[in-house]
């Protein structure tokens, strides 16, 4: 009798909803789901919405977003914004709150990943393919050029454009770079321009693999009114008055050659490829 009314008991208490009797309700589930509509293409220089859903079984704590290419590493000339974590169980990607994927101008056509990473309790990651189209990159040729000690009887400014030495007496618009020494300081190291170029580092590999999109997206953001250069310096140029782009790479740097005399020496030789805007 006494093994009877404890099996009534736990059959009550199960039967009442309290925990502990082997039956869980669905939305004790933590682990966030992640789901998207199609992304459909995206061309180069152009931008998407993209949307969505995600569930959980906590407060959504944080959600960050990221494009990956083929190779798996983050990119950032494609970008992907959307909405930051609410504190609630759910959050759409819809409307106002759709995720915008956008390919930049600087962007190369092929295939990529939308990254989404969700924190609710547990954090989850999530993949999905896209492609971006657009014209094929293009390979740049290289051209070489020297600049030189602007205080010396050598020229002391470039122009990239038509790949030829100008005098430093000669049109600003023209100068896209221009030796920054001083009268008798010796050679500067620095080049400047005077035609409202900006310039950003970059690296050898950048130079070497350099092509139409890649040396734009290297100079979008180029914020630099002038560049110190030693053998072997790379950087970038965005040419001012909307002249065009190029990657520049420091062949020879010698402070003392030219023809020229005491501090008033020095010249630089560099190889560059050039795009137009």
């Amino acid at each position: 009798m006494k093994q009877l009314m404890k099996l009534l008991v736990a059959s009550a208490v199960c039967g009442m909803g309290f925990v502990g009797c082997g039956l869980l309700d669905p939305t004790d589930e933590t682990t966030p789901t992640i789901t998207i509509d199609n992304i459909p293409d995206i061309d180069v220089g152009t931008k998407k919405n993209v949307t969505g859903k995600v569930t959980a079984g906590e407060a959504i704590t944080s959600i960050s977003y990221s494009i990956e290419n083929s190779s798996g590493t983050k990119v950032t000339t494609i970008t992907a914004l959307g909405p930051s974590s609410t504190n609630e169980k759910t959050l759409e990607f819809k409307n106002n709150d759709a995720i915008e994927v956008t390919a930049t101008s600087g962007a190369v056509a092929g295939d990529y990943k939308l990254v989404i990473s969700v924190t609710a309790g547990t954090t989850v990651e999530a993949k999905f393919d896209f492609k971006v189209k657009g014209m094929a990159a293009m390979t740049l040729t290289a051209k070489s050029g020297t600049i030189a000690n602007v205080m010396g009887p050598d020229t002391g400014a470039y122009d990239l454009v038509n790949g030829k030495r100008i005098p430093s007496s000669g049109s600003a618009s023209n100068k896209d770079l221009l030796d920054l020494s001083l009268v008798g300081a010796g050679f500067a190291g620095e080049i400047g321009t005077d035609n409202g170029a900006m310039f950003a580092t970059a690296t050898a590999a950048d130079y070497d693999n350099a092509t139409d999109v890649s040396v734009k997206a290297l100079a979008a953001d180029a914020a630099a009114d002038k560049i110190s250069i030693s053998n072997g310096t790379v950087f970038v140029v965005k040419l001012g008055s909307s002249r065009g782009y190029a990657i520049v790479k420091i062949t020879r740097y010698d402070a003392t050659a030219g023809a020229s005399s005491g501090d008033n020496k020095g010249e630089a030789d560099f190889s560059y490829k050039f795009t137009a805007d």
